[in-house]
């Protein structure tokens, strides 16, 4: 009898445990990583709850001093906010991530590590870990119908050349060429409004902020040139 005693609340504690880490998920999803209170699962619902937290633009209290401080930097520099007309591409972008070949976006534990991009026609807001930062748009470049090229200043950067590649019109995929300080950076981004056409990677924890998941990079070069075909 103790034996079945023990058993049966040891089977107890397993079911609390699967339950406060997700088990309970939409039958529309694909756990990929669970221990203790973290969960990191697919999810392939177009109608997820997830897309929109990280499809939010709007500023929350944190969020105005920080975009308060970048419009500082760029009064003291003389770096005046004029419109310029941006044709020709979305304006609002998300963070994509590759996992097995497949594009996702992704839900983080901690949003410090989600990356968005809002552009007008008179700035270029990068949503980083440190809040919404102002860029003046020193310059823009419809190259053709698929790429765009801006000349930026800013606070965290004073000179940068962004190229926006768009390699999937249909899914509102492209890539960002960044170059500043004498380096190259490349992100895979999603047109915002396009952003529940793909599944979504949500790493779940309860209580307490997690590791991030690990992503893998894709092949930009291969992407660029065509070379690999997106499903």
């Amino acid at each position: 009898m103790i034996k079945l005693f023990i058993y049966f609340l040891l089977f107890c504690c397993l079911l609390l445990t699967e339950n406060s880490s997700g088990q309970n998920l939409h039958r529309d999803t694909n756990v990929l990583y669970r221990r203790g209170d973290q969960t990191v699962f697919i999810d392939y619902s177009p109608n997820s709850k997830y897309f929109g937290p990280i499809s939010d633009f709007k500023f929350g209290d944190y969020d105005k001093e920080s975009h308060e401080y970048s419009l500082t930097y760029l009064k003291d520099n003389g770096l005046k906010l004029t419109r310029k007309p941006i044709t020709g591409l979305p304006k609002r972008w998300i963070l994509l991530k590759n996992y097995k070949n497949n594009f996702y976006t992704y839900y983080p534990s901690d949003f410090y590590f989600h990356y968005k991009v809002s552009i007008a026609d008179t700035a270029f807001i990068d949503y980083t870990g440190e809040g919404p930062m102002v860029n003046k748009i020193l310059g823009f470049n419809k190259i053709n119908d698929n790429t765009f090229s801006f000349l930026l200043s800013g606070v965290e950067w004073p000179k940068r050349q962004l190229t926006i590649h768009i390699i999937n019109k249909s899914n509102g995929i492209a890539i960002f060429e960044m170059v500043k300080d004498n380096s190259k950076d490349f992100f895979l981004m999603i047109d915002a409004s396009k952003v529940k056409r793909l599944p979504i990677i949500v790493n779940l924890s309860l209580n307490n902020k997690a590791f991030e998941f690990d992503f893998e990079e894709p092949d930009f070069q291969r992407l660029l040139n065509g070379s690999i075909k997106l499903r």
